[in-house]
């Protein structure tokens, strides 16, 4: 599994040498995409629509969420439900792995912390914590499978 934003040179470099690898589009990078054909004043109402999408707990789950979001918002912004839905089974490949993994595998983006939120402030003088413990994990995740592609 790949996992990288819209970098056409990228997809096409990657189908070229390693063509069985299964694409994941990044749900960071996807909802900016998304958000940009959008006014300002709905994108935290949109944001909520499209967490339901990644969030949910089966690619069936996450299929009727994205027609939910086509029904709520196709007719005054269909540029913003196309840029969603053109890419539908790249953005859900990452529900063809272990549900543990998800958290890794919808975004490249290792200040997301896998998109969840950070974990509570700890306190004490010897206690040291990155805000995002994420990106440890998701490069270990990303180094064990580039040699299966091989």
């Amino acid at each position: 599994l790949a996992i990288g934003d819209g970098a056409l040179g990228f997809w096409s470099a990657l189908s070229e040498i390693y063509p069985t690898t299964k694409h994941q589009r990044c749900w960071l990078h996807k909802t900016g995409n998304v958000l940009n054909y959008l006014p300002k004043s709905l994108h935290s109402k949109v944001k909520g629509s499209i967490r339901e999408i990644w969030m949910s707990p089966t690619r069936d789950d996450a299929k009727a969420a994205i027609r939910t979001f086509e029904t709520k918002y196709g007719a005054k912004y269909p540029k913003a439900v196309n840029c969603l839905t053109k890419d539908t089974d790249a953005l859900l490949a990452f529900y063809d792995f272990p549900a543990e993994h998800w958290v890794h595998l919808r975004t490249t983006n290792p200040a997301s912390g896998g998109m969840e939120p950070p974990p509570p402030a700890l306190t004490g003088p010897d206690v040291r914590l990155s805000p995002h413990p994420a990106p440890t994990g998701r490069l270990s995740v990303t180094w064990e499978q580039l040699p299966v592609g091989e």
